[in-house]
């Protein structure tokens, strides 16, 4: 039997300890304000996935509350992405053991 070839896909989830590990420390989080709804793990898994997707940002699937409407406006996810260092932190390595920062560095 042929030896199966590995395939490297594009990550569209990260797990809760590899974006503690690797992603948490890069990013900015904001001080002043209310605590966002939804966790920074799942803010950036839906950049990810709308990363791999490639759609508008309204048409990002988003799932539903227990009361039926979305967990959370596209628009706070754009925010989100935005403060981020307009996409620095999406640029990087994530295959790897660690997050390589791109040539220039952060912004």
């Amino acid at each position: 039997m042929a030896k199966r070839a590995c395939w490297r896909e594009i990550p569209t989830e990260l797990s809760l300890e590899r974006f503690e590990e690797f992603i948490l420390p890069h990013l900015t989080v904001g001080s002043r304000g209310p605590a966002p709804k939804l966790s920074l793990h799942a803010l950036f898994n839906y950049i990810l996935k709308l990363l791999y997707l490639g759609c508008q940002w309204k048409e990002l699937p988003i799932e539903k509350d227990a009361t039926g409407r979305r967990e959370i406006h596209h628009v706070r996810i754009w925010r989100t992405f935005r403060r981020w260092g307009d996409g620095w932190l999406f640029q990087c390595d994530l295959r790897g053991d660690g997050v390589d920062a791109p040539s220039g560095g952060a912004p």
